[in-house]
């Protein structure tokens, strides 16, 4: 089945509508140390059936200039009237390779991912932070390899975000920490900690910065 669902997004061959500036709704560099190390794409349209979302990541650390990690990740979801319809999700984390599907059966939410596969638990919705609504979710399941994750949500008021703007500050505790900052329903910033580093999720100024930027990472 998660063959099929691949196959049919388009996924193997890479997300078409990933790297078009203009159709895009949300544009992060990956910051680790000061230096900025990846991007983080999301384009969001709206259909006749409902909303499509596609998600692309992209991630270099080197040392000098030989790479000794790489991250890329790409996502695809449909959602109509406010729930989950279809995703598919592939991801490679330095070598190792992931993957996710959902689907509707008989009006259950079914999951088949390498770390999990089977009906999702009642209101758990993807791990992606695109959307406001997943601050009101108690369970998620991981956009990379469907793991289902229980999730506490504090609101830690408004703070500046790493877009240097005042926003909603939220942390989000599960299998990694993570801090989200909203300005109204759009997402702004994020920060968050894997295996000890810190990483900033900061708004791209421009194309000109992002072309730089996906010029570095190549």
């Amino acid at each position: 089945m998660l063959k099929a669902i691949i196959a049919a997004t388009g996924l193997a061959v890479g997300l078409a509508g990933a790297a078009n500036a203009a159709e895009r709704d949300a544009a992060f560099r990956i910051m680790w140390k000061g230096h900025p190390v990846g991007y983080h794409l999301v384009n969001i349209e709206e259909t006749d059936d409902g909303v499509r979302v596609e998600t692309r990541v992209e991630m270099r650390i080197k040392f000098g200039p030989i790479p000794v990690y790489r991250y890329s990740h790409q996502a695809v979801e449909y959602w109509r009237n406010g729930e989950l319809q279809f995703l598919a999700s592939v991801t490679t984390d330095d070598g190792v390779e992931k993957s996710v599907g959902a689907w509707r059966e008989n009006g259950a939410l079914m999951v088949e991912g390498t770390a999990y596969s089977g009906p999702a638990p009642d209101g758990a919705i993807p791990a992606s932070c695109w959307s406001r609504s997943v601050l009101g979710a108690h369970k998620v399941f991981s956009m990379q390899d469907g793991e289902i994750i229980d999730v506490d949500v504090e609101n830690l008021g408004e703070s500046v975000s790493p877009a240097g703007i005042s926003a909603d500050h939220f942390k989000m505790t599960g299998t990694l920490s993570v801090d989200v900052w909203f300005k109204g329903d759009e997402w702004v910033g994020s920060q968050f900690i894997a295996e000890g580093e810190e990483f900033t999720l900061r708004p791209l100024n421009s194309d000109d910065e992002e072309q730089k930027l996906l010029a570095m990472l190549d």
